[in-house]
């Protein structure tokens, strides 16, 4: 555990920019740390203080920068902490936080957090650090990282490992990849860059109707995600927000496809699924993240097999008289009360027109040419 000092351990509920534990001094920003009241006297044992006990601990950020001093603070407030543990441990005290360890902790979405808290935090170093210069005097070792990015990145590795080996075999294996595979960028998880593309999705103002069937699609890839995992008691949303998107290949896809086929789901509705799956992945290239499409060339016979399952299906035959009066009318029952309105109006536009259903349902105000004289037109 030797760069400990310059790294923040996990905490999701940090992050606010503010003046809290900071202080600035001669132009200098300083950090504070404050020792919790019920363990006053064991730090100022610890640090053999004069009257006994120690309630804050300051030390210097070597900064007169309020956001460099900002993005300092928490690696500065975790080495403190440390120091403070480690000397507590030294005199047979427990440290801080005694013995206590969260049950929640170590879940799949916790673990993609730590791992993109983790990832902010190497992404936001410094690549000249010089470790002779350290932040905190005394902290570097000899044979340190010659990079504040590679001393964060070996800080973030033993910090992992040592969380992992606190858990079962198994579960601290699976903690330990997801963690560092997001840190590494080897294992990105599908949760954020799927709110990311959802989000620039809206931006672009698609139908109500197309964005539902993203998301629903997205919620169907989980269902398939715990189907082949095997894990019944997982929640699909967990599990594909957790997933990595370097696990999503060809194979993958193929299989998610025939899981589909298996299901009973029609041509039209499979090749819809795949078509949502395929944007998304061509955004995730196009934004850097993803190297290919797996989805790409993934709906081959879909079409045909479309055709063939109308032509096996029921024959066509005339609309019955309670279906034609649905038609004329509209539909009375919808949320939607302009439904009624509009399906009158497309078909007594296509009477008028001869134009095709398509062309109707895509007819809008800027394509409709006005003649200067109407009346001539009649």
């Amino acid at each position: 555990m030797r760069y400990r000092s310059s790294v923040t351990s996990f905490d999701a509920s940090e992050g606010a920019e503010d003046m809290r534990n900071m202080l600035k001094r001669g132009g200098t920003y300083y950090v504070r740390f404050n020792v919790p009241e019920d363990r006053v006297e064991d730090v100022g044992r610890a640090f053999r203080a004069k009257n006994g006990k120690k309630t804050e601990i300051v030390r210097t950020l070597q900064s007169r920068d309020y956001r460099e001093a900002l993005k300092r603070r928490d690696a500065a407030l975790e080495a403190i902490r440390n120091q403070v543990n480690a000397k507590l441990i030294e005199i047979g005290f427990a440290p801080l936080h005694g013995n206590f360890m969260p049950d929640w902790w170590a879940t799949p979405e916790k673990a993609v957090e730590a791992g993109l808290h983790y990832r902010k935090q190497i992404e936001q170093a410094s690549d000249v650090y010089d470790p002779a210069e350290g932040i905190f005097p005394g902290t570097i070792a000899e044979g340190a990282p010659d990079s504040e990015q590679e001393h964060i990145r070996a800080v973030v590795t033993d910090l992992v490992m040592e969380a992992s080996e606190k858990l079962p075999p198994a579960e601290g294996r699976r903690y330990f990849d997801t963690v560092m595979g997001v840190v590494e960028g080897t294992a990105t998880p599908l949760g954020p860059l799927a709110d990311r593309w959802l989000s620039s999705q809206k931006r672009l103002r698609l139908s109500n109707g197309l964005m539902n069937r993203h998301q629903r699609v997205l919620a169907v890839l989980g269902e398939y995600l715990v189907s082949s995992s095997g894990s019944k008691n997982s929640l699909p949303d967990t599990v594909f927000r957790s997933y990595s998107m370097q696990n999503v290949d060809k194979k993958l896809a193929r299989r998610f496809r025939e899981w589909l086929e298996e299901k009973g789901k029609g041509a039209n509705t499979i090749n819809s699924y795949l078509s949502s799956l395929r944007s998304f992945w061509t955004w995730l290239v196009d934004a850097g993240e993803a190297e290919s499409n797996p989805w790409a060339g993934m709906s081959g016979g879909l079409k045909k097999l479309a055709k063939k399952e109308i032509e096996e299906g029921d024959k066509k035959r005339p609309f019955t008289d309670v279906e034609i009066i649905t038609l004329l009318t509209g539909e009375p029952n919808s949320r939607d009360p302009r439904m009624a309105e509009t399906i009158h109006d497309v078909f007594r536009l296509g009477l008028l027109t001869g134009a095709r259903q398509n062309e109707l349902c895509s007819l809008t105000v800027g394509r409709v040419v006005v003649p200067d004289n109407p009346e001539d037109e009649l």
